[in-house]
C-alpha cells in the first residue's frame, strides 16, 4: 500500500512539472506514466528494458530460468514517450539506465544486482514472493 501511495505522489509531482512548449504532448505523456503506475500496481514482476541492450538481454536470460506467473516486460525502445517514461522510472529507482526490475511495485535492481542475487540464491525467493 505504501508503494502505491508513493507512486501516486511521484506521479502528481511529475505531472506538475510541465513546460509550456510541451503542453500539447502532456496528455500522451500523462497516459504513458499512468500506464507505468498501473503496470507496477497490477503485475507482480515488471521488467523495463530495451531490445538492443546487452544487460537487458542478460537479465531476460536470468529471468527465463524461472517460472514467473505474472511477469510483464516493457521494451522501452518499442513504446512512445520512451524518454519521458525513463525519466519517470528514474524518479522511482534513482537510475536512468535499463534494465530495471520491479517486484510487487518495488525497484529491485538492474542486471548486476539481479545477477548477484541469483548467484547467491536470493532471487528465487523474491520472485516466489511476487507470485503470491
Amino acid at each position: 500500500m505504501k508503494i502505491i501511495i508513493l507512486l501516486i505522489l511521484i506521479h502528481v509531482c511529475y505531472s506538475n512539472v510541465k513546460t509550456t512548449t510541451r503542453r500539447y504532448q502532456s496528455k500522451t505523456i500523462e497516459e504513458s506514466i499512468n500506464t507505468v503506475i498501473e503496470d507496477l500496481r497490477t503485475h507482480s514482476v515488471m521488467l523495463y528494458s530495451k531490445t538492443y541492450c546487452p544487460y537487458s538481454i542478460k537479465l531476460r536470460r536470468i529471468l527465463s530460468k524461472f517460472e514467473i506467473k505474472d511477469l510483464k516486460v516493457v521494451e522501452l525502445d518499442k513504446v512512445e514517450n520512451m524518454s519521458e517514461i525513463q525519466r519517470f522510472l528514474k524518479t522511482l529507482s534513482g537510475r536512468s539506465t535499463v534494465p530495471q526490475l520491479y517486484i510487487v511495485g518495488k525497484f529491485i535492481g538492474g542486471h548486476d544486482e539481479i545477477k548477484a542475487m541469483d548467484d547467491d540464491g536470493k532471487l528465487l525467493p523474491m520472485l516466489e514472493g511476487g507470485n503470491n
